[in-house]
């Protein structure tokens, strides 16, 4: 069950990389690279970064049917505006 794409504003470089190194602090392995697949054994998750429109586009494929997309959303939005993000 895929989500609404999630678009952040904000991002520069200073901010992706924040939000690159939280991830992996939190287990997620980002790989290399301004966009590509995150895949878990629960979910897929699709993400491009815009670094001329400072923007990142993340995208959830797939998830476990127990998590809402909204909660998805709101801890993507927490987690960015933590590192800087609009």
């Amino acid at each position: 069950m895929a989500c609404p794409t999630i678009t952040l504003s904000g991002i520069d470089q200073a901010v992706w990389e924040c939000i690159r190194q939280r991830a992996s602090s939190s287990g997620i392995s980002i790989p290399p690279g301004d966009s590509g697949t995150i895949n878990t054994p629960e979910a897929e998750v699709e993400y491009a970064w815009d670094a001329a429109g400072e923007s990142l586009a993340v995208t959830v494929v797939r998830k476990p049917a127990w998590i809402a997309c909204e909660l998805i959303e709101s801890r993507v939005r927490q987690a960015a505006a933590g590192c800087g993000a609009r």
